[in-house]
């Protein structure tokens, strides 16, 4: 029984070693860090491009004419907990935070956007003043990020620093080496380290097991296999009528026969 509670023990640990290290190489695989990724900037540039058929959307009752949700309570609550404050609005323009959403194989990303929600009726109309403040950035305010496979398991929250200070502050998350970075070279990343303790504690028992399939599990088949057929389990030698095997001396289990 003791033998079996360590076994357990050591492929569960070995299970959370590969559990996290195929939850980096996930986060890793999206080629930077999750802040200074091309996508988000891509998705909100091309939204740039198109704000002529925004703005026709607007004025055909379609809320943003995006394709982006607007964040929750609880992502403004948490921006707001780490010094966020919303832009101001007027008549013209009215400031959305956006959740623009990445997802690949084992990792998902959410990142806060502020975006402008405009009165098409007031931009057209020349006697009205135009908008102020409609300069506006592609970086998000926050990114939660999630990795694990087969379900997400570690997780990091960055928000942007205060104005004046370069960068993100993160919650969770930990500082790769430069020669192990798989983006540009010169810009940080990191990979999450907050433990998300259902998807950790799934994953490292799927993995344990994976682990025990693929190292003794082979070879407790064969065991299994040579005593069926009478033959001694270490060496393969018939048993005979005898306990131990007469080749190797290993105690042979014994079989039971089913009478027919």
């Amino acid at each position: 029984m003791r033998r079996v509670i360590v076994t357990a023990a050591v492929f569960l640990l070995a299970g959370a070693v590969v559990n996290v290290a195929v939850a980096w190489g996930c986060a890793l695989a999206t080629g930077s860090d999750a802040v200074s990724d091309s996508a988000c900037d891509v998705q909100l540039r091309a939204l740039r491009r198109s704000m002529p058929d925004v703005m026709r959307a607007r004025a055909m009752g379609n809320p943003l004419g995006l394709g982006f949700p607007i964040a929750t309570a609880d992502d403004l609550k948490w921006l707001r907990s780490r010094g966020w404050e919303p832009r101001p609005s007027n008549e013209c323009v009215r400031w959305e935070v956006l959740v623009v959403e990445r997802r690949q194989f084992g990792f998902y990303q959410r990142a806060l956007v502020t975006w402008p929600d405009l009165n098409v009726e007031c931009l057209l109309n020349p006697v009205m003043s135009p908008p102020a403040g409609m300069t506006w950035s592609n970086h998000p305010h926050g990114v939660s990020s999630e990795a694990g496979w087969p379900l997400r398991c570690v997780q990091d929250r960055l928000v942007r620093q205060p104005k004046g200070l370069r960068g993100y502050e993160h919650d969770s998350g930990l500082l790769v080496p430069a020669v192990l970075r798989t983006g540009f070279k010169s810009e940080p990343q990191y990979v999450p380290t907050g433990i998300m303790p259902q998807g950790f504690l799934l994953n490292m028992m799927f993995y344990a097991v994976v682990l025990w399939l693929l190292i003794p599990g082979p070879f407790a088949l064969r065991r299994f296999i040579r005593v069926r057929r009478g033959l001694c389990p270490k060496c393969a030698y018939p048993r005979g009528e005898s306990e131990v095997c007469s080749e190797c001396g290993k105690a042979i289990p014994s079989r039971k026969v089913t009478a027919t």
